[in-house]
């Protein structure tokens, strides 16, 4: 192997190196970053439904439900709602 193969396989091995740890460090930090921005958000939402301020449940992105717990007996029901038009027999899963 002559030195120019060499140096080629040498810088190659460097930049594998380098890539796989900047992509190590780079997943970690997303991973970082993003679990503390569920958590703080997760945090707030808590504190003011711990206030009473249920508003915060009201879904923020367009087109979706709002979330609301169900209050009464109406919350204990086992019963699933079948879309329209399926049917489904006693004791099947979804």
């Amino acid at each position: 192997m002559n030195l120019a193969t060499r140096l080629a396989l040498a810088f190659a091995l460097v930049a594998a190196v380098v890539a796989g740890t900047v992509g190590v460090f780079g997943h970690r930090f997303a991973v970082d970053r993003i679990t503390g921005e569920v958590d703080r958000g997760l945090r707030a939402v808590a504190a003011a439904i711990i206030d009473g301020d249920e508003g915060v449940l009201d879904s923020a992105v367009a087109g979706l439900p709002a979330f609301r717990p169900a209050t009464g007996p109406e919350c204990w029901s086992h019963s699933a709602s079948v879309p329209t038009g399926a049917s489904r027999r006693s004791g099947e899963g979804w």
